[in-house]
């Protein structure tokens, strides 16, 4: 599976349940839903686009590698290191 480093996040780090978006050029990312993993553990993907898209923080994640594998190609993009906070994240 091919492995590009493309993507931009707009935090590195966030409390459990915390939603997390992540861009790219090019629309390289598909139409149809993949996943999107926090350090192996699957997060909810609340929306999916070419060039965005929103997932948030699951419960039981970890400090690690943030990765979203396409449906179409199955092309990994990572992100290095997303820190996981302590807690649950409410919204404002």
């Amino acid at each position: 599976m091919p492995e590009i480093n493309l993507m931009a996040v707009d935090i590195s780090s966030g409390q459990e349940q915390q939603p997390v978006t992540c861009t790219t050029s090019l629309n390289r990312y598909g139409s149809d839903i993949g996943e999107v993993r926090f350090n192996g553990v699957r997060g909810r993907v609340v929306s999916w686009s070419p060039n965005t898209i929103v997932a948030t923080v699951p419960y039981g994640a970890t400090t690690g590698e943030l990765f979203i594998t396409t449906a179409r190609s199955a092309t990994r993009y990572t992100y290095s290191t997303f820190t996981v906070l302590g807690g649950t994240w409410t919204p404002p």
